[in-house]
């Protein structure tokens, strides 16, 4: 493991109009073996989250991604586990 960071160490701010919100994600997860860098935003559900909530999620997640502001520093947007 190269790093990790928890809650709410991991949480990143989503700019908007008016307001922000904030993404929640559960962990970040960065492992390496040699030059590669695998990097992950992890959720843990314990199967209380219904769908609708999920889906909210995943938008969020894009919303994120679409700013940019994670890429900005190294050229990678985290995976999700899947």
């Amino acid at each position: 493991m190269l790093r990790y960071e928890l809650e709410p160490a991991v949480w990143r701010s989503i700019p908007g109009f008016g307001h922000g919100e904030t993404l929640r994600p559960d962990l970040l997860l960065v492992l390496a073996r040699g030059a590669m860098e695998w990097h992950w935003f992890t959720e843990v559900d314990l199967g209380t989250e219904h769908g609708p909530a999920v889906a909210r999620k995943c938008r969020q997640y894009l919303r994120y991604y679409q700013t940019g502001r994670e890429q900005a520093p190294h050229g990678i947007f985290p995976k999700a586990p899947g």
